[in-house]
């Protein structure tokens, strides 16, 4: 095999690994944007879950709230400023406390090894559930 065959079979070889790792992003962003939203709607169901239980608990003082719209969600007490907003975008949630609610956390989501599934992580890059999440962020808007 002459040098130019040479190259030229290494450049052929080369343009598709490229080709295939492109292809692999675009899935993998596939499945993340879908997942994640499939995620997103169950964190946002888990923390109205939470809003409910706290507010149907006998003795329990002030109503909490819950909204959300497509990439965005909150919790607060009713009639009042404390707050905690969360947003959903590419793989991550971020949660932020405002009106005096000191918070702020992000959760990624994350490729399983095959990458046909996803997981959420905290930010030590250890697994979380949706629930564990959703208590969290109650539970911090409750103690602030």
């Amino acid at each position: 095999m002459s040098w130019a065959e040479s190259v030229g079979q290494r450049y052929q070889e080369k343009e598709y690994i490229e080709r295939l790792m492109a292809e692999k992003s675009v899935q993998d962003r596939r499945t993340l944007d879908a997942k994640g939203r499939l995620l997103w709607g169950e964190l946002r169901a888990a923390i109205g879950k939470c809003c409910s239980e706290f507010n149907s608990t006998p003795g329990n003082r002030g109503r909490l709230s819950f909204n959300f719209q497509a990439d965005t969600c909150k919790a607060f007490f009713t009639g009042q400023y404390r707050r905690i907003v969360g947003t959903f975008e590419g793989d991550t949630f971020a949660f932020r406390g405002n009106g005096g609610t000191a918070f702020d956390s992000i959760w990624k989501i994350k490729l399983t090894k095959d990458g046909l599934d996803v997981w959420l992580s905290d930010g030590n890059n250890s697994p979380v559930t949706v629930d564990e999440v959703a208590e969290t962020i109650v539970e911090a808007l409750l103690l602030s």
